[in-house]
């Protein structure tokens, strides 16, 4: 499934999010405690949406934490972080991870 783009913008711009199990499974790990999640049947999704629509601080508290979870574990540098790890190895025994080289720009 990959992760669900449409649903991390809407989580980066502090929207609550109500989402199927299915659709959850392709957001990173930790995402989906800062969603809503129900199962994709008709009337219990229906049924969800008026609860959700119904508590305004649950929905307010489930955005803040899903928009703090975007800007802390969905940025370049921690994807980044993760490729070079699964490239270069894991941490040193002194705790620090190995970088690939990187090639310092010219100027001119």
């Amino acid at each position: 499934r990959g992760i669900q783009n449409k649903i991390l913008e809407a989580m980066a711009a502090g929207a609550p999010v109500l989402t199927t199990p299915v659709a959850a499974k392709g957001l990173p790990e930790g995402a989906r405690h800062t969603l809503f999640v129900e199962p994709r049947e008709p009337a219990g999704f229906a049924e969800a949406v008026l609860r959700v629509l119904g508590d305004p601080a649950a929905l307010r508290q489930k955005a803040e934490k899903a928009q703090a979870f975007v800007r802390e574990h969905c940025t370049w540098e921690s994807n980044v972080e993760i490729l070079n790890r699964l490239i270069v190895g894991p941490r040193t025994a002194e705790g620090e991870t190995p970088r690939l080289p990187v090639r310092e720009e010219t100027k001119g």
